[in-house]
């Protein structure tokens, strides 16, 4: 698995002058060395890791969400187990997330199971956008709208409004 950091740093906890600068710009910081020794137990369990690369993990209230980048994706059940594993070592709930370029695969993913019916884009006055993202039960977005929305903004700087489609 590749890394920011050097893979000695995280498992020392310990950076070296070359990654120092990365946790004072934040880029990275202590709960990403946390998660990322975490994930250098794991490979051996998860041997889809070895070829993914860590992007970040962002904590919204009590959940993580992990940012991994793989030309091979994750099957939905590995990734199921490595959602669990890493539940149990976190102590919280975890979502792992394979981070792509593409506002709409984002999304796609972490408003699952549901399924997205439309996406609307607004180009406001200042220059930003916003999305309204039609899904086909709200009620089944397992982390909630609220963190998908703060997700999307924090990571792609988007605001998304999620709205249940009409049948």
């Amino acid at each position: 698995m590749r890394f920011p950091v050097c893979t000695f740093d995280v498992r020392s906890g310990t950076l070296c002058p070359r990654c120092e600068p990365l946790l004072r710009s934040g880029v990275i910081d202590w709960t990403d060395m946390s998660v990322m020794r975490e994930l250098i137990d794991l490979e051996p369990q998860f041997p889809q890791l070895r070829e993914a690369e860590y992007v970040k993990t962002i904590r919204t209230g009590s959940v993580f969400f992990v940012l991994l980048r793989s030309r091979h994706h994750l099957t939905p059940s590995s990734r199921t187990q490595l959602e669990r594993a890493l539940t149990r070592k976190l102590g919280g709930p975890v979502s792992v997330i394979e981070y792509a370029g593409d506002v709409n695969q984002l999304l796609e993913q972490l408003v699952r199971p549901a399924r997205i019916t439309s996406i609307s884009r607004t180009w406001l006055p200042d220059g930003s956008e916003r999305l309204v993202v039609k899904v086909d039960r709200i009620s089944s977005v397992t982390i909630g709208i609220n963190n998908v929305s703060e997700l999307v903004r924090s990571l792609k700087g988007v605001e998304v409004e999620i709205v249940e489609s009409s049948r």
